[in-house]
């Protein structure tokens, strides 16, 4: 019979963020956002520190430093999704990459 008491402090997870690049106005640098979900603080207990050093992706300027910055602390594109408007006949928007990681709950 397989134990039924086991921690969340000892299982490994999948967490997942959305990284979102977009273009500042008037200027060439990029704007990087994380978002990590609304509920993220009940559902992953242990992870200020991981949220912390993250969420310094937002100092970058380019879309290759922020991506290699994220790979460097574990985390790993699964998929791009493109946010589109269409404004006078131009589509445009940022473009929004899905990451995960494995973690500890």
């Amino acid at each position: 019979m397989a134990d039924q008491n086991i921690g969340y402090s000892t299982q490994s997870s999948l967490q997942y963020c959305i990284l979102t690049i977009g273009s500042k106005l008037l200027s060439s640098k990029k704007e990087i956002l994380v978002d990590f979900g609304q509920q993220n603080s009940s559902i992953i207990t242990a992870n200020e520190l991981v949220i912390e050093e993250t969420a310094k992706v937002k100092g970058f300027y380019a879309l290759v430093d922020a991506l290699n910055y994220m790979a460097s602390i574990g985390w790993k594109v699964v998929h791009i999704m493109p946010y589109t408007a269409t404004h006078d006949g131009v589509t445009t928007g940022p473009l929004r990459y899905l990451m995960e990681r494995t973690g500890t709950l």
